[in-house]
Order: structure tokens, then C-alpha cells, then sequence
């Protein structure tokens, strides 16, 4: 007998070898377009779980990862399509910036040209003070601890509006590992300017409660002084949910710039993005295409808004018979 939702230790061997498997093509994809961008002279610095693997963290290669996520220059953005599709790749249909080589096994590169949620300024000095590191005979880029912590937390709670396994596996290793030599004043400062200090407090709370993950009390005491406790409590409600709440991604940056001005800024950009975004998320250079898929992205907002509905009533009216039955 085995727990529900836990796989008998067979299927978990199995499920293991298989993630493993596939992780280490990726990384061998990820090797070959390196060496493409280095000859191109083209810069990028790895993200989510490939700086993970790259930083040589524990147990980081049987981590699951479906994708390889690279942050790369806005300048730069047309010479990476190009190497991309120079080396099998092509546009992910209505994908922001993903590109998929259809082989027998499919590889898929997400390219970021910005650290979402993540200030500007933090972006162009998370360029200037990358550090070097080698994996596999390599040369690679990562972010500061500092601004690579932030970007996961705000990835989590926000963009995925759940406190993922994997995520918080990661944060707990790196706040373990750079325990010694993480400026907490700077990652607390850069939680301020990027209106970012509730999810951050929220998910130090929560990683010390669960994991017992190293973090000073007198650095969660100070960031609770910097944002509301309802909005902080919301977040900590969120990292305890075992999958993603409904249009989270859009309502949470309006919590964390409460002030209505950038309230209405906020959810305008979200929902009709600049006409250059629209080009590069769609694929398509023509401004006028670009231009059409406006309406067509209100009416699959739309959709995706009834369909979120509709899960929730079904969530709702099979909650209350499991309880009357109980």
C-alpha cells in the first residue's frame, strides 16, 4: 500500500532514471548552443533549474526540468533566433519567446530578455556583476545570489501562484549554500525597490518553518516592516497550495503596488502589451499581425477567465459533498 499521490518505489526508480535522462540531453543541448552563442560572441546567463545543474548544486541533475531557460540581451534577441534555428530549433507556436526542436526527443529553450517583476536597474546589474563559473569544460555566467534568489521567489509565488517542491528545493540549497556570503541588506534593499517584500518574507517564513532553511530572524523581522501583513499572509496562504490559483499572476503584481495609478498601469501592460512584445510573443515581424492578435487575446483571456470559473464551481460543489459525506 502506498500513500495517496506518492508512486510505489518501482514506478519512483523509474520516474527518476527517466527525468535524469532527460535533464542530461537538455544540458548536451544546452552545451552545443553554447558553443554556438561563445563563437557568436553572444552573452546569456542560465536560469531557473539550469543554474541550478551549472552551479553544481546537490542532486540538481535528477531535479525535473522540461525546458532550458536562458536570459539574454534585448539587442541581441534576433541574433539568438537565428543561432536557434541555424541548430534545429523553431518558434513554439504562440509562445512569448520559447523555441522547440522536434526531434525524437523534443528540447525546448525559453529565451528571457528581462528578469520579471525585477526592476530594470536590477537587470543591468545582474549583467554587470554576474559571476563566471565552468560546467562540463564551459564558460558560463550567473546571476548574483542576491538578484537569483528574488527571481525565484517572485517566480514561484507569483508567476505560478504555488509553493512548488522543486522551487523551494532550490531556495532552501541556495540560502544553504551561500548561508556565509549572502548580503541580506541587499537582497532585502532590492525586495524594496521591486515592491517584491511580501512574497520574499512570505517564502523566508515559510522555508523556515518547513526546512529549517538557514535565514536570520532579524532579516524576516525587517521586511515584515516593509510590507502589509494581509498582503504577506495572501502569499503565505499561496506557497501552501499544491497547484497554481486562476489569473494569480496578474492579480499579485496589483497587490504589491497597491497605489491605483500603478494598479491601472500594471493590469493595462499585462493585459495589451507593447505592439515590440506583441511581435516577439507571437513570432511575427509584422506589426499589423502583431497588431490583429490584440482582440484575440482579449477573447482568449476571456476563455481561459470562464474555463477558470467553471474549475473553480466544480472545486466548490465537490468540496461540499466530500464534506457532507464526511
Amino acid at each position: 500500500m502506498t500513500a495517496a499521490g506518492q508512486l510505489p518505489a518501482a514506478d519512483q526508480e523509474t520516474d527518476s532514471a527517466s527525468a535524469f535522462a532527460h535533464v542530461c540531453f537538455l544540458m548536451n543541448e544546452l552545451a552545443a548552443i553554447a558553443g554556438a552563442a561563445g563563437r557568436e560572441g553572444l552573452r546569456f546567463i542560465p536560469l531557473k533549474g539550469t543554474a541550478m545543474i551549472i552551479g553544481g548544486y546537490d542532486n540538481a541533475l535528477i531535479r525535473p526540468m522540461t525546458d532550458v531557460d536562458l536570459l539574454v540581451r534585448e539587442k541581441n534577441y534576433p541574433q539568438w533566433q537565428k543561432l536557434l534555428c541555424e541548430n534545429g530549433y523553431g518558434p513554439l507556436p504562440f509562445s512569448r519567446s520559447s523555441f522547440v526542436k522536434q526531434d525524437a526527443t523534443p528540447a525546448i529553450f525559453d529565451l528571457h530578455t528581462s528578469l520579471r517583476f525585477l526592476t530594470p536597474g536590477l537587470l543591468t546589474a545582474a549583467w554587470v556583476n554576474s559571476s563566471a563559473t565552468t560546467y562540463a569544460t564551459i564558460d558560463y555566467e550567473l546571476l548574483p545570489i542576491e538578484t537569483d534568489l528574488l527571481y525565484r521567489c517572485l517566480h514561484m509565488t507569483i508567476t505560478h501562484g504555488y509553493g512548488g517542491e522543486k522551487w523551494l528545493r532550490d531556495m532552501d540549497m541556495l540560502l544553504r549554500a551561500h548561508a556565509a556570503t549572502i548580503d541580506w541588506e541587499t537582497l532585502a534593499g532590492q525586495a524594496r525597490d521591486s515592491q517584491a517584500a511580501a512574497p520574499l518574507t512570505a517564502t523566508l517564513h515559510f522555508l523556515r518553518e518547513r526546512y529549517a532553511t538557514p535565514v536570520p530572524e532579524e532579516v524576516v523581522d525587517e521586511l515584515d516592516k516593509c510590507c502589509s501583513p494581509a498582503v504577506a499572509a495572501l502569499f503565505a496562504r499561496t506557497l501552501r497550495r499544491r497547484s497554481g490559483l486562476p489569473f494569480f499572476d496578474y492579480i499579485a503584481p496589483l497587490l504589491v503596488r497597491p497605489s491605483f495609478p500603478s494598479m491601472v498601469t500594471a493590469a493595462w501592460t499585462k493585459l495589451f502589451p507593447p505592439l515590440a512584445t506583441m511581435q516577439q510573443r507571437y513570432s511575427t515581424a509584422s506589426k499589423a499581425g502583431a497588431a490583429a492578435m490584440y482582440p484575440v487575446r482579449a477573447l482568449m483571456l476571456a476563455g481561459k477567465g470562464i474555463c477558470a470559473m467553471l474549475h473553480s464551481l466544480q472545486s466548490f460543489v465537490v468540496s461540499r459533498a466530500r464534506h457532507r459525506a464526511t
